[in-house]
């Protein structure tokens, strides 16, 4: 599998060369027509993924595996540390991390890890589909009961690194993750801080 470096400001990281992305509002024009040059089909997925330009960087794989119906995604955002989260040691953020994910999403897994010279949180988290009433969205908790399988499953790294909060979130169809978590936990390796 080759890989593709992708450049910003702040940070580089590197993804296999399938991948399409960048800054979703510096790169937009760009990030648009690689989309147009996917087949008609596909288009409106990845449409959907960069219309929500929240993170500072924001790629998707444009190699769908047999079966999959979304692509697989890498977010990564990078912001001056939020005052509650400067000095805390990475097993608090990770305590820190697991009770505000909670109540949204099924955690998984949550341990520390060593990336790249870094000490990451790790988690993994499995999300349901969401409903709503009248326009707003309930909670997933309350679907855990009704045993409705999960929509996709993420794998998020974050750590804090010279008053900057770091975090990446790798995320897939649940059937798809654990083959891609070897790369997913390679990519994130790869982010080198400017």
């Amino acid at each position: 599998m080759e890989l593709l470096t992708f450049f910003t400001r702040q940070f580089e990281i590197s993804l296999p060369d399938t991948y399409i992305g960048g800054d979703p509002i510096k790169d937009r024009r760009a990030i648009k027509n690689e989309i147009k040059e996917l087949r008609l089909s596909e288009q409106p997925h990845f449409q959907r993924f960069f219309r929500q330009p929240i993170f500072s960087f924001m790629a998707a794989d444009t190699n769908l595996l047999d079966g999959q119906m979304k692509p697989t995604t890498c977010s990564v955002n990078m912001m001056k540390a939020p005052a509650r989260y400067a000095d805390l040691t990475p097993e608090e953020l990770r305590q820190s991390m697991v009770s505000q994910l909670e109540g949204n999403t099924e955690v998984l897994e949550a341990d520390i890890v060593d990336l790249a010279g870094y000490k990451a949180v790790r988690i993994i988290t499995s999300r349901r589909k969401q409903r709503g009433i009248f326009g707003v969205t309930l909670g997933t908790r309350s679907y855990r009961e009704d045993g409705e399988p999960p929509v996709e499953k993420s794998v998020t790294f974050m750590f804090v690194h010279a008053g900057m909060f770091i975090s990446m979130i790798f995320t897939s169809e649940p059937e798809f993750f654990q083959e891609q978590l070897p790369q997913f936990t390679a990519s994130a390796a790869s982010l080198k801080i400017h």
